[in-house]
């Protein structure tokens, strides 16, 4: 069955995950979050863009970031404040931060939700965003699916590594560029990390 490429469509799917004891999503961000940490200094305050129920940000607030995680889900937030009280969550879309200012934060982690953007039409608009209210020299740390198949479908021609490198180079110096497989035995997706330094 093929993923609807609209907001609703994603925030269904994702209101079915969020809602399960232990979503899938929120497991395994330990690498990531420790990559970030060995390149961002400790007390500096970060974003974390696409935080889900906070698992993400929790790890990063035990390593001494300041945290402010935002999501477009409320029942994803609703969760986050539940499990994490002591972090500021926010229902926000990434494409609108208006709410922040230029230059707000030090660094950005934004983990597996701008291919979802790409789906629905705000993945440039998104990334323009997210480096507005980065510090000029802050680091952003993505990952992102560039394919999904599993019992819903997301691949587009158009999507592919080459695109995002060079959308995410008009805001941002790359870092880091690597991609990685997914492999299980209901799922299969090919993800692309990227670290950059905003310009």
């Amino acid at each position: 069955m093929a993923m609807k490429t609209n907001l609703a469509g994603i925030i269904k799917l994702y209101d079915g995950i969020y809602s399960e004891k232990k979503p899938f999503f929120s497991l395994n961000y330990h690498w990531d979050t420790k990559r970030f940490s060995s390149l961002v200094k400790r007390g500096s305050t970060v974003l974390d863009a696409g935080c889900g129920i906070g698992k993400a940000s929790q790890l990063l607030e035990r390593e001494g970031y300041k945290v402010i995680g935002i999501d477009v889900n409320r029942k994803a937030i609703q969760r986050a404040r539940r499990g994490y009280p002591d972090i500021e969550f926010q229902i926000c879309g990434l494409s609108d931060l208006s709410r922040f200012k230029n230059s707000t934060f030090d660094a950005i982690f934004c983990r597996r939700v701008l291919g979802d953007l790409y789906r629905i039409g705000k993945f440039e608009k998104a990334l323009a965003e997210l480096a507005r209210v980065l510090k000029k020299g802050g680091l952003i740390y993505t990952r992102t699916y560039i394919v999904i198949r599993t019992d819903f479908t997301f691949e587009d021609r158009k999507f592919t590594v080459k695109y995002f490198q060079k959308e995410f180079g008009k805001h941002f110096k790359i870092l880091e560029s690597k991609t990685q497989y997914s492999i299980r035995r209901d799922f299969w997706g090919k993800q692309l990390k990227l670290v950059g330094k905003k310009l």
